[in-house]
């Protein structure tokens, strides 16, 4: 698959947020097919099939806290964009990379600042916020490894990588973000 395919197909707009940063920083997206939940290999179905948050099934799964690395990130409006990659805090571990764009506007101040703020994952907010929210993964895909995810995950194997896109539902239903979370090689 040509690594601009993604774009052609009728779920790309849940990969807008990668889409922001490919074309705002020029680099060339991955190859993308959509995989059905229960074809996602062990132990990528545990970790990305779920309705509760990345940041502490990861964190469960590595048996450690996760700490943030952000890449990139730009505001346009009431909605924050970041590219991000999640760490083993003390192993140093890649354990997610992540696009995101955030609708502040669905968040209290206090929230909305240390969101920007950018130092400490989403999901560990929000669980510290007790806030009513839910993931709703919306789809579930192999990316093709290439320069851009050697470059923030380290160098992985020539299989595919496994991710979703995301949306994060507050208590009506409204998104709070849209996600697309791709994991490292996992064994």
């Amino acid at each position: 698959m040509p690594e601009d395919a993604a774009i052609s197909q009728p779920w790309h707009h849940l990969l807008a947020p990668l889409h922001v940063f490919g074309f705002r920083g020029g680099m060339a997206l991955p190859a993308i097919r959509e995989v059905a939940a229960a074809d996602l290999p062990v132990p990528y179905r545990g970790l990305l099939a779920h309705h509760g948050h990345m940041t502490t099934t990861l964190e469960q799964y590595l048996g450690e806290p996760l700490a943030l690395h952000v890449l990139d990130r730009f505001q346009e409006g009431d909605t924050y964009y970041r590219t991000v990659l999640l760490l083993g805090e003390r192993s140093g571990r890649p354990a997610e990379f992540g696009a995101i764009a955030i609708h502040l506007q669905r968040f209290p101040a206090p929230l909305r600042e240390a969101i920007v703020a950018a130092r400490r994952p989403l999901g560990a907010l929000l669980r510290e916020q007790h806030l009513d929210d839910r993931s709703s993964p919306q789809l579930f895909f192999a990316a093709n490894i290439n320069p851009a995810l050697t470059l923030v995950l380290g160098r992985q194997p020539a299989s595919p990588l496994y991710g979703r896109c995301n949306a994060l539902l507050d208590a009506t239903g409204q998104p709070l973000a849209n996600i697309v979370e791709i994991l490292p090689r996992h064994e």
